[in-house]
């Protein structure tokens, strides 16, 4: 996915992302997030959070989770590009 504004990234398919820093925090969580991944609703036209995105120990990305149609948490990975310019969603 390209950024395209502040904090808004588009994929090839035009699926618009946004990725923003956590501004609160999580007393009691063992791991905390550093950004929360959003995703545009079309038909809302709003923004719909995802997930919370999770540091690794590889530098430039972060894990997060996602629920599938069992409603079974799946753990995916998202990787920063080009200085945060690309991301990549990793199944």
């Amino acid at each position: 996915m390209q950024k395209t504004k502040n904090s808004i990234y588009t994929s090839q398919g035009g699926e618009v992302f946004m990725i923003k820093s956590v501004d609160r925090q999580y007393a009691s969580a063992k791991k905390k997030p550093v950004y929360y991944l959003s995703k545009l609703n079309k038909d809302t036209k709003k923004m719909q959070y995802v997930s919370g995105l999770f540091k690794t120990d590889k530098e430039g990305l972060f894990s997060y989770d996602v629920l599938d149609t069992n409603g079974i948490k799946k753990i995916k990975y998202l990787e920063f590009l080009e200085g945060g310019s690309r991301v990549h969603l990793v199944e």
